[in-house]
């Protein structure tokens, strides 16, 4: 099998049983020292939705996550927020949260805010606008070093848009690269209660080694898609909207189960179908961990963390979890 494995890599194949089935890529997470004061950050200062389901967890959503939930569909993603007493592992800038806004002009407006705003709304650091990977965008990070990226997208994609256009590296020759935004995000309302006004939360981010072997593990063994847009970097997703721009770094930063990746699949037995995989492929993609399937917050779940110390969480039954405590609203504060 291990041979198997490394003639697919090298060839840049799937293997010829694989399931065509795509994973959803339904949550990520983090952490926060004081999640009232936190949650006032998401809320005011980024216009997400909050929802305190427990004493010490939250969950948040854009209002794209907000409309699909209420129409009974798959296609959105959260971010779940635990309160710690201490920052283990603080984050750096690769590993971040992205916001497309409607226009240049709201980048730097915001921009301007945040740098105003610093110590109201707790802001760590505030990153000069810059215009780089096709985007006008700033980075900032928030009291719990957790990361964050403004942007417009001055190439007019959107994750699809990437997906469509194919892999860019190696560039093929005579190849359009066209633009597209499938969903242009309507001017901001001056008179919008948070500072970001219609945040649309659309990727995530983090750090791989190697990149061949990286896209087959999402690929074969989690059930994501892949696409390679740069020579140093590739994104990958779920069955939804929302991606994460993987960077290739010779070192990556070591991860604690903390800031992990949530993926959701239809039932328990894909969650022992992609252990399974994982196991089969473990010596050959040097995955770090892979744990039992066992009971877990959503249902049956199983941890796997991979070659570049990035955690996944394999859950069934996760989406209609998270709308049910939107809808049911905060609890244990």
């Amino acid at each position: 099998m291990r041979d198997v494995i490394v003639n697919a890599i090298k060839g840049g194949n799937r293997l010829q049983d694989a399931a065509r089935a795509v994973a959803n890529l339904a949550a990520g997470t983090m952490v926060s020292c004081d999640l009232r004061r936190s949650r006032r950050f998401y809320e005011e200062f980024l216009g997400l939705e909050c929802v305190q389901y427990a004493k010490d967890r939250l969950l948040i959503r854009d209002s794209h996550g907000g409309a699909a939930m209420n129409a009974a569909r798959q296609d959105f993603f959260v971010i779940e927020v635990q309160q710690v007493a201490a920052i283990a592992n603080p984050q750096r800038m690769l590993h971040h949260w992205g916001i497309d806004v409607s226009s240049i002009a709201e980048v730097d407006r915001i921009h301007a805010e945040a740098t105003r705003r610093k110590e109201e709304f707790g802001i760590n650091k505030v990153h000069p606008v810059s215009q780089l990977h096709g985007a006008h965008s700033f980075y900032f990070a928030d009291r719990d070093m957790n990361w964050w990226e403004i942007e417009y997208r001055l190439d007019g994609l959107d994750n699809e848009g990437f997906f469509e256009r194919g892999d860019m590296y190696p560039t093929p020759t005579g190849v359009s690269t066209p633009s597209r935004r499938t969903d242009a995000l309507p001017t901001a309302s001056p008179a919008a209660r948070s500072v970001v006004a219609n945040p649309h939360l659309t990727h995530g981010t983090c750090e791989q080694r190697d990149l061949e072997k990286s896209r087959w593990f999402l690929e074969n063994v989690l059930r994501l898609r892949c696409v390679r847009h740069l020579e140093p970097a590739q994104m990958f997703a779920g069955s939804g909207h929302f991606g994460v721009f993987a960077i290739r770094l010779p070192r990556v930063k070591q991860q604690t189960l903390d800031n992990r990746w949530i993926v959701e699949v239809d039932d328990i037995g894909e969650i022992h179908a992609i252990r399974d995989r994982a196991l089969q492929s473990a010596e050959t993609l040097h995955l770090e961990q892979i744990g039992p399937v066992h009971a877990g917050r959503y249902g049956p779940t199983c941890i796997i963390q991979d070659q570049d110390s990035n955690w996944w969480e394999v859950i069934s039954a996760g989406m209609s979890a998270f709308a049910e405590k939107f809808s049911r609203g905060d609890v244990g504060t």
